[in-house]
């Protein structure tokens, strides 16, 4: 059986490239499966995350805050990443925000084409509606979805025409997966037959990687006072001040790593790959973040956390 995977994994996104990389290897792992992920991004997602696409404004904003070089350090580590033999891609990739174009690209290509994990239902995001995700149209193969999240209301975000493509989409699936209530009850709604619709954990705790062999001190290039304990911050750059509270409120007793944003007195880590993300979990002594895939790994890992809602999570 040849199975695709559609999923984010080209986004800038540690939790978004290791979940597509733990459902592929996973599936793989039984004898009569060959699963790849299916090179396929939409152009509105490769202008978002390539720095070198930014707008002049853009551009200047991002040097005011100061993290421009940072984040164009961290999309030269995912372009690396992709390159690893746990990313198990497609021969062929294509990129466009064309439902035709997609089609054309996997038809008669898959026995299955798998839609998730992640948030790839959010229909209020900059990839719109419809769009690829939802595996519109004839592509020749079984369509299945796997721990897929919306966490939004259709019906509200959607026009009453949109909306009717949407049920005829989830309709045309054999087996909806999805991984929280919210998103249940959004795609339970637009089923006819609610018996194909089931509750399923993220690909994260279904796949052990092998992590790097390297220490914590050398993915921090030797920055580490090794009498102090160290904790892992994640957590947003604007809007909360979670990561700032820590800094002020610790004065110097810990180290304090932050991976995916910048934040002042840290000693940030733009230059990792996903593999080197899930190593500084399994090593730290402390996770505080506000991002899913963070704690998902932490679980897996052993590793003590505290998870964070903010302004913009407060689920």
């Amino acid at each position: 059986m040849k199975i695709g995977i559609l999923t984010y994994h080209r986004a800038c996104n540690y939790g978004a490239y290791l979940q597509a990389c733990a459902l592929c290897n996973r599936l793989n792992q039984e004898n009569f499966i060959e699963a790849e992920i299916i090179d396929f991004r939409m152009r509105i997602e490769a202008r978002k995350y390539d720095v070198s696409q930014y707008s002049l404004k853009l551009r200047i904003f991002n040097m005011i805050k100061g993290s421009y070089a940072f984040k164009k350090t961290q999309y030269s580590a995912f372009q690396r990443a992709l390159e690893d033999k746990c990313m198990k891609r497609s021969t062929e990739y294509c990129e466009s925000d064309s439902l035709e174009k997609f089609q054309e690209f996997v038809k008669g290509k898959y026995d299955v084409i798998i839609a998730g994990s992640d948030e790839i239902w959010k229909v209020n995001a900059m990839r719109g509606f419809p769009n690829p995700y939802w595996l519109i149209g004839d592509l020749g193969c079984k369509k299945v979805s796997y721990a897929a999240s919306a966490r939004v209301d259709f019906e509200k975000c959607l026009s009453k025409e949109n909306y009717e493509v949407l049920e005829r989409a989830v309709n045309d699936f054999y087996y909806v997966g999805v991984r929280d209530q919210k998103t249940y009850t959004e795609v339970d709604r637009a089923l006819k037959e609610h018996s194909k619709i089931h509750m399923c954990c993220d690909p994260s705790f279904l796949y052990d990687f092998n992590l790097p062999n390297i220490s914590v001190d050398d993915i921090c290039h030797k920055k580490l006072d090794k009498n102090k304990k160290t904790i892992l911050v994640m957590t947003e750059l604007t809007g909360d001040t979670i990561a700032e509270d820590i800094y002020a409120q610790t004065k110097g007793q810990y180290n304090l790593i932050s991976v995916f944003n910048k934040h002042k007195g840290y000693i940030n880590l733009a230059d990792i790959t996903p593999l080197e993300w899930l190593k500084l979990i399994k090593d730290v002594d402390l996770v505080i973040s506000s991002f899913f895939h963070a704690i998902c790994f932490s679980i897996v890992l052993n590793t003590p956390f505290i998870a964070c809602g903010t302004s913009g999570k407060s689920s």
